[in-house]
């Protein structure tokens, strides 16, 4: 029975709205579930009503398989995402660890790489395998610097600003 004030009687106890979303808190809090639906259903009774809680639970990884680095070996990708086997993995986490990768990626030139991580069901109906695809594309080099307005100092005093850059020359084939 829910009365004017929001209160929901059950019998002898009466819980209020807040319970439901304090419950939903704490299944949050577990870090187990991807959703978490509470809905009321029909019901046949004046007194009691009927709850329905859906819960979606987040995959277990299976095995972790890396496919297309050359630039990077395999260990050092695992210990920089920190995936394990048997660990709960939500999209957040897949967000983070394609960030991760594209970053180690950027920082050796790779600026083109391209990471798809997939899912993919096996034989287990609670656990996944996780795949990550890495596209790693050409190293993006500088062809040419060009500074516009400039008409006080020489281009080779203002190249010796930048760290770890130059412009590509014939004669610096071996940069």
């Amino acid at each position: 029975d829910v009365n004017q004030n929001g209160i929901y009687d059950y019998g002898t106890k009466i819980y209020e709205g807040d319970e439901f979303s304090s419950a939903v808190r704490n299944l949050w809090k577990l870090k187990v579930f991807s959703d978490i639906q509470i809905s009321v259903l029909e019901s046949s009774s004046d007194s009691f009503i009927d709850i329905l809680i859906q819960l979606e639970e987040l995959p277990i990884i299976n095995i972790i398989t890396l496919d297309g680095n050359k630039k990077f070996n395999d260990n050092r990708l695992l210990e920089l995402i920190n995936f394990k086997k048997s660990q709960r993995i939500s999209s957040n986490d897949i967000y983070n660890a394609k960030n991760l990768i594209e970053n180690l990626y950027s920082e050796s030139n790779f600026h083109n790489v391209k990471i798809d991580v997939k899912l993919e069901d096996n034989e287990s109906d609670y656990s996944k395998d996780v795949i990550i695809q890495i596209i790693e594309n050409q190293k993006i080099k500088i062809k040419e610097i060009v500074f516009e307005g400039n008409h006080k100092f020489e281009k080779k005093h203002l190249l010796k600003n930048f760290l770890n850059i130059s412009e590509e020359k014939w004669y610096k084939f071996w940069k």
